[in-house]
């Protein structure tokens, strides 16, 4: 982030309005232990790279290990990214992440999907030339505590 200031300060605004803040993919790229201290984050978002594979050994897990600790500690939800095996979501489990995302519980879906899927419905786009056809966000996260 190039001005890191006004980011800080915009996110504020957004936690006062209600609203959840998660780094993504978090220990790649520009997620770093300094923005859990700058930024004031509500959930981590384990990158699948940290997940290992279902036999995997605990070097394979060392990394989704730590992340899930530090966030405990912090007192943030860990959301796990790329779950695909059930080994992989029993072991995410033993180890107390919270939620996980992947192959595991659902196929990456279009916001027309997800929206008819979900609520039953199509929702018509308020442009002109009907229904939504551009992906909209929508992020499916299965609570590893009861999946």
């Amino acid at each position: 982030m190039t001005d890191t200031e006004v980011a800080i300060g915009r996110l504020a605004a957004l936690k006062r309005l209600g609203v959840r803040l998660a780094i993504d993919d978090f220990g790649t790229g520009y997620s770093s232990l300094g923005y859990l201290r700058r930024f004031q984050v509500d959930i981590l978002k384990i990158a699948r790279d940290f997940i290992g594979s279902a036999d995997g050994g605990s070097e394979d897990w060392a990394f989704a290990h730590a992340i899930v600790a530090l966030g405990r500690t912090l007192d943030l939800r860990i959301v796990a990214e790329g779950v695909e095996q059930p080994g992989q979501l029993q072991r995410l489990r033993k180890m107390g992440c919270e939620f996980g995302q992947g192959f595991l519980f659902a196929r990456p879906v279009d916001g027309v999907t997800f929206t008819a899927d979900t609520f039953g419905e199509r929702r018509e786009s308020a442009r002109v030339g009907g229904p939504v056809t551009q992906p909209s966000l929508a992020i499916q996260q299965i609570d590893l505590r009861s999946a």
